[in-house]
């Protein structure tokens, strides 16, 4: 066997992750499998000689610890923790199509990329105007937030997607009534479509036309 086949022993990558893993055997020759949280295989190289180090001198092995937490793991947490207790109708719903979207998969193998994948995939198959893509983007950045805080994970790959401008019917028909922000997001709200309210400027402007004509 070569001296290069040798030195590679103990390093790998799973199937479907750009991480490099490393096999060892501590002192009582059980077989120990990890990943390194990094892609690159000169640190896992590194990773794995202290490793080796460690084991030699009976000291259990602590490189920089990247949680293992699963997808479905940090859905389920998030769920019981937070989301069951917020007024909102629909997010369970929204939390299954997030596990059918992604997979059971380490939470750490999640980027950006395969965020705003998910997202536009979603879009495009469904049909969904941006609010409802940006809702799923904001719930998703809320729970990797939260699994921050519970140490389930150390980053949230969603942090960095920015939300689609909603150019709805309802924001066109503001563009030629002023620039107030404030009120125009009142009456947009209004004009939700997923509202049971009917605009009340209409009123007032009803009832101003019937104080002139008397």
């Amino acid at each position: 066997m070569s001296k290069k086949l040798i030195a590679e022993r103990g390093l790998f990558r799973r199937r479907g992750s750009p991480y490099w893993c490393i096999r060892y055997a501590d002192r009582n020759g059980r077989i120990h499998r990890k990943s390194t949280g990094t892609n690159s295989k000169r640190l896992a190289r590194e990773i794995l000689a202290k490793q080796k180090v460690r084991v030699a001198e009976n000291r259990h092995l602590d490189v920089k610890r990247v949680p293992n937490t699963t997808f479905y793991e940090l859905c389920d947490q998030y769920w019981k923790l937070d989301g069951k207790h917020k007024r909102m109708k629909g997010l369970s719903n929204m939390v299954e199509i997030w596990k059918k979207g992604f997979g059971n998969v380490p939470v750490k193998e999640l980027d950006q990329q395969k965020i705003e994948r998910f997202l536009t995939v979603r879009m495009e198959e469904k049909k969904l105007q941006p609010a409802s893509r940006n809702r799923h983007l904001a719930h998703l950045s809320s729970m990797f937030n939260k699994g921050k805080e519970w140490r389930l994970v150390t980053d949230n790959p969603a942090a960095g997607i920015k939300p689609l401008r909603e150019n709805g019917a309802r924001t066109r028909f503001f563009s030629g009534r002023g620039r107030d922000s404030t009120a125009t997001g009142s009456l947009q709200c209004a004009l939700s479509p997923h509202s049971d309210h009917r605009p009340t400027y209409r009123n007032a402007e009803r009832r101003d036309s019937k104080s002139k004509m008397a």
